[in-house]
């Protein structure tokens, strides 16, 4: 059951890095578009000014029809990649909103499969604490009631008391690496 645990973290893990990985990429793809498309815009209005003096050159029978058409080829071309760029960054958009989504769909996975195994391994320990006590702590707490005591939570505190943040951090390391998987 714990490596079945243990395989779900480090998956969702994984899923979540694939998506964290994508949304960078996604975002250098975006940069690299908004670059693309200046150069575009300046590619456009050079064709619109070279369309105009070819029409204005063929108009006074300095140049060919020819000319003025690759003017007006080049002029579309330019029209058209930048209606294609437009579109490609309307797409990253979208899958900027999809990949938004999966981090944080795989964030809360990993959270989710942690506190699975989290829980798993506590209930292991409590097990073991049981098997290793028996009904000892049920007696103590028998002869406490008898002496006059009256609150289990004091009772558990004095009998388990809570360790130090440095004990706790030294703990959590222990945990981990018998584990194997980091909380």
């Amino acid at each position: 059951m714990m490596k079945d645990l243990r395989k779900q973290v480090k998956e969702a893990e994984l899923r979540l890095a694939n998506a964290l990985e994508l949304q960078k990429s996604l975002n250098a793809k975006q940069m690299e578009m908004q670059d693309s498309r200046l150069a575009i815009e300046r590619r456009i209005v050079e064709a619109k000014q070279k369309k105009k003096a070819a029409l204005v050159l063929h108009v006074k029978g300095a140049v060919s029809s020819d000319a003025v058409d690759r003017a007006q080829n080049d002029y579309q071309e330019a029209l058209g990649d930048l209606d294609l760029l437009n579109e490609t960054i309307e797409a990253v958009e979208v899958a900027k909103k999809e990949c938004a989504q999966e981090v944080t769909s795989s964030s809360h996975a990993v959270q989710v499969a942690k506190t699975r195994f989290w829980q798993a391994v506590a209930k292991d320990l409590t097990d073991a604490l049981l098997r290793l006590a028996g009904d000892q702590v049920g007696l103590l707490w028998a002869a406490k009631l008898k002496a006059g005591g009256t609150d289990y939570q004091r009772f558990l505190s004095q009998l388990f008391p809570m360790p130090s943040l440095e004990r706790l951090n030294g703990l959590n390391a222990k945990l981990e690496k018998k584990y194997g998987t980091a909380a």
